[in-house]
């Protein structure tokens, strides 16, 4: 018992004497663990990775941090094991493929690379072209794509499952940022912030200087893909459309004006109709308009608020866009707004709009709509360009 003792005191310095000549002593201290659960095709996942996770790679940052990938994020294990991925089967297939290359490589300096490769071409929705990082990266594609096709790929996304699945609290979205245990919630953005905050080492790290270490105190406007809950799940175009729902309802809470509040949603809805609705941020600068009074809206619970009186406010329905005339419902006519509402307008002034309004061919109408929408942001556009 004595020999036994003895012998793990002469280890124990024996490590002591090693981490003090052949390594750095930052080696022998506790790293803070982070862990990013994610899924592939979430773009605020992929815009965390390209644009904020690479900040550990700098000024020893990595030094401190026992960092670990989670590819699996929202999915869905149905009962007979498959998977329903939140973004769709590419979606599966590219957690699987991230699985997969972070068992073949085990080192991070091997499979982030790679991870990073990919998610940058998801960041730049040419996702479907992720196969030329093997090329890039001179990885061998094989030792991937033999594991996604064997079973050994779904193993390892069950085990991310089993993981994810575990944590606690529960994820409420994904990117989930957890640093040393904590979840950092809205707040993952600042995680090189909460690591310096948890490291306890000794030896100094730049990245942890005191100009940079300092957490900042309140709600942030950090988008996330949120996980499919009763209440997500009445949002019909998923949790993009949720999240553009609560920006348009700040919106128009802070610009209660219809000449202020109609522009920013016309811009909104214009990148929605020509498919580019990740670049809705541009509307603020084209009307200068403060962006900070909505995202501090939305980043509060004052945005869940707005919409659950909006929610209250709908009346039943059975499509959208829902058009109400003086409380009548105007059904599949909605596209006749201007007709009806000059057939209920019951004024004495005459009213441009509405001379010989039943004569006037739909296709005029709209056409005249359409311009005069036009008109109006553009006035607005010049308005701000000139301010």
């Amino acid at each position: 018992m004595e020999i036994s003792f003895q012998k793990n005191v002469i280890s124990y310095f024996l490590v002591c004497l090693l981490c003090f000549t052949q390594f750095s002593s930052i080696s022998c201290e506790k790293k803070v663990s982070l862990t990013l659960y994610y899924e592939s095709l979430c773009p605020y996942c992929s815009n965390f990775i390209v644009n904020y996770l690479p900040k550990i790679f700098k000024n020893g940052m990595i030094d401190i941090v026992d960092f670990k990938l989670v590819p699996w994020g929202n999915t869905k294990l149905q009962p007979d094991n498959t998977f329903k991925c939140q973004h769709g089967k590419d979606e599966c297939i590219l957690d699987t493929v991230e699985a997969c290359a972070i068992d073949a490589w085990p080192d991070l300096s091997e499979h982030f690379p790679f991870i990073y490769c990919v998610e940058s071409l998801v960041y730049h929705k040419n996702y479907t072209q992720w196969e030329t990082c093997f090329e890039k990266l001179n990885l061998k594609k094989k030792l991937v794509t033999d594991c996604v096709l064997s079973g050994r790929g779904n193993e390892l996304e069950l085990q991310y499952a089993a993981e994810t699945n575990a944590l606690q609290p529960p994820h409420k979205y994904v990117p989930w940022v957890v640093v040393d245990g904590q979840p950092l919630y809205d707040d993952y953005m600042d995680f090189i912030s909460f690591i310096c905050k948890a490291y306890k080492g000794t030896t100094p790290v730049p990245s942890c200087s005191s100009s940079i270490n300092v957490i900042k105190i309140g709600r942030k406007f950090n988008p996330f893909c949120l996980k499919q809950t009763a209440m997500s799940k009445l949002s019909t175009h998923g949790p993009a459309e949720c999240f553009l729902d609560t920006v348009e309802a700040c919106a128009l809470d802070v610009w209660p004006n219809l000449n202020e509040h109609f522009p920013f949603i016309h811009c909104v809805e214009s990148l929605i109709y020509h498919k580019n609705y990740t670049q809705w941020e541009t509307c603020f600068e084209k009307l200068n308009l403060r962006k900070k009074l909505v995202t501090d809206c939305v980043g509060s619970d004052r945005g869940k608020e707005l919409e659950l009186r909006h929610a209250a406010e709908t009346p039943p329905h059975k499509f959208v866009p829902w058009v109400v005339v003086d409380g009548q419902p105007l059904y599949t006519d909605y596209r006749e707004f201007i007709s009806y509402i000059c057939k209920a307008y019951k004024g004495t002034a005459p009213i441009p709009g509405c001379s010989s309004s039943d004569s006037i061919s739909f296709t005029s109408k709209l056409s005249t709509i359409s311009s005069t929408i036009t008109s109006f942001v553009a006035q607005r556009v010049k308005l701000a360009a000139s301010a």
